[in-house]
């Protein structure tokens, strides 16, 4: 496909997804409720009185219509659509570039939010400096019933990304994890293609309590090892819930990694 045939592709799929119009209202789990604004101006250090009093701060209408640790995405949303689209078109990165709010008065305790959004516009291709791509941006509108309370603009990039030139990377700058008496045994683990992590015990049978280190230890399979080197791994002190292709194995720890 050519790029004037490509973009004549992505500006089609753009009219397409915004002749849709809004999607249908998603609404929140939730009332707008004081134990939830409580976290939020605790995290903020917000201490303005009207928000104990019944009100909560506008910045807080997109968290009212999360969907959580498990959301049910919407099929017809834009920006999923519009980002999945142009993936299949090799634009495979994504930065989001700006986000404008504006809100139009406090919320109060009690309210039932809804949030629809609709494809604003998408414009490119742009040459960036990470790559060639599209920028997307998606409106959405809070509303309580019929009322609009705030409104979003979502702006992100859709890119492709530029071929890394190896020679550019100055092996002398490139950042390497902190190595102490702590933590060796660790990285040593790793470079044998095991993946350890120490539990620390208080044991109190005396009247000055001591702390004994005990190992875990994980062996890492052959093909998950080049990964461990290249980036600092998530650290589990407890053996994996269940295990499948590719995962770790738990295994006996060595008696010599007792510290």
């Amino acid at each position: 496909m050519s790029d004037i045939d490509l973009r004549e592709a992505v500006m089609a799929k753009a009219l397409e997804l915004q002749a849709m119009g809004e999607t249908a209202p998603r609404y929140a789990r939730d009332q707008v409720n004081q134990p939830m604004i409580n976290n939020w101006v605790e995290a903020m250090g917000d201490s303005l009185p009207r928000y104990t009093q019944g009100e909560a701060p506008p910045a807080m209408a997109q968290v009212w219509t999360m969907g959580g640790l498990n959301p049910q995405r919407d099929p017809n949303d834009p920006l999923h659509s519009m980002m999945e689209f142009l993936t299949e078109q090799g634009f495979t990165a994504v930065l989001g570039t700006n986000c404008e709010q504006t809100y139009e008065r406090y919320l109060r305790v009690g309210e039932q939010l809804s949030v629809t959004t609709v494809l604003d516009s998408v414009v490119g291709p742009k040459i960036t400096g990470v790559g060639e791509g599209y920028f997307v941006t998606t409106k959405s509108v809070w509303r309580v019933e019929d009322e609009v309370v705030a409104t979003m603009l979502f702006r992100v990039l859709k890119y492709r990304p530029k071929q890394a030139d190896v020679n550019a990377v100055d092996p002398t700058k490139v950042l390497r994890p902190a190595i102490n008496r702590d933590t060796e045994f660790f990285w040593e683990g790793t470079q044998r293609g095991e993946l350890q992590a120490a539990a620390v015990r208080l044991v109190s049978r005396t009247a000055t309590p001591s702390r004994t280190r005990l190992p875990i230890v994980w062996r890492i399979r052959p093909h998950l090892r080049g990964v461990f080197r290249r980036r600092s791994p998530l650290l589990v002190c407890g053996p994996p819930l269940s295990r499948s292709p590719g995962q770790a194995t738990p295994v006996a720890p060595r008696s010599d990694r007792t510290r």
